[in-house]
């Protein structure tokens, strides 16, 4: 589940935004922060799913600030939806980190033994001791500049620290937030000496022939589902015809309805009609050439407002 320091870590390392911390708003079953500078009171308002760490990016309207408020994960993402125009999320925080992560990530970059032994979680954070093997086997001198390391879980951020009685507020801390009060107080640096995890955010999942199958078989009840469906690199072209007309009975054919594109990388989906000015449509290479053909065939076109969404 999501925690409040990776919602301010993505927001910090993604967006710029340098008092994260003290912005993001905590609900039950989301978190809320603003992404724009201070005093810019336009930009994106994040929304952001604790279970499944999801965020939609909403406005920066004053309406959408009491979404952290939804009494449910259902009622969260049905509000978002109303809010955004969307039907799917704008990307994934990665979940917090994982004491065996911290284990790989010592061991890739140490080469020490006792790695599982050196980590110590408390809750919001894992303290890593990193004194010699030797000494930690009682056979060999402890290094007196061999101070822990603090990884927070929420965003991986790491800090060196040392071995010194001013560190002891920190250590005690009882989240990020007095952690950070915590190091100001000792003269320590504030921003962490590097992140434990490349990205904040998980590479968003890419729609498949089957999903798209699956989601176009539960919408219209229809049959032939692998025939109706084609993968077009960029997105999937899906056959809107009646099961009848694929079963073989010509008579059944409709007509003005053309085939349904469902992009890949957004899971956006245009219902196409089939008159002799979309021919043009139905050559585009991509989907930046797709949203370019549309427009010239059809001035009323809005490539921002798909007819639905189709999540992964």
């Amino acid at each position: 589940m999501l925690t409040r320091d990776a919602v301010a870590a993505w927001a910090r390392r993604a967006h710029n935004v340098a008092d994260a911390d003290e912005l993001v708003q905590e609900g039950t079953h989301s978190f809320l922060i603003h992404l724009a500078p201070p005093g810019n009171y336009g930009g994106a308002t994040a929304v952001v799913s604790r279970q499944t760490g999801e965020y939609w990016l909403v406005g920066s309207n004053v309406n959408f600030f009491g979404l952290h408020g939804a009494a449910s994960e259902e009622a969260l993402r049905e509000v978002v939806a109303t809010c955004a125009d969307v039907d799917r999320p704008d990307g994934v925080l990665a979940p917090p980190v994982t004491r065996e992560q911290v284990a790989a990530w010592l061991g890739e970059r140490s080469g020490w033994r006792h790695l599982d032994g050196r980590i110590t979680d408390l809750g919001w954070m894992f303290l890593v001791n990193t004194q010699p093997d030797d000494f930690l086997d009682g056979i060999g001198p402890q290094d007196p500049a061999a101070g822990p390391i603090v990884v927070v879980k929420g965003g991986g951020a790491v800090w060196y620290l040392p071995l010194s009685p001013n560190v002891t507020g920190a250590l005690g801390a009882r989240d990020s937030r007095e952690f950070g009060q915590e190091l100001a107080r000792a003269g320590l640096p504030a921003e962490p000496y590097e992140w434990l995890l490349d990205r904040p955010e998980l590479p968003k999942p890419s729609l498949t022939r089957e999903r798209v199958a699956e989601w176009f078989g539960q919408k219209y009840g229809w049959r032939h589902l692998d025939d109706r469906v084609t993968d077009q690199g960029w997105m999937f072209s899906v056959n809107t015809q009646p099961d009848e007309y694929l079963d073989g009975d010509e008579s059944a054919m409709t007509f003005g309805n053309g085939p349904a594109y469902v992009v890949k990388r957004t899971g956006a989906m245009w219902f196409l009609p089939s008159h002799p000015g979309m021919l043009p449509v139905f050559e585009a290479r991509d989907e930046q050439d797709f949203r370019k053909r549309m427009r010239k065939a059809d001035p009323f076109f809005d490539p921002d407002r798909p007819t639905d969404w189709l999540r992964p």
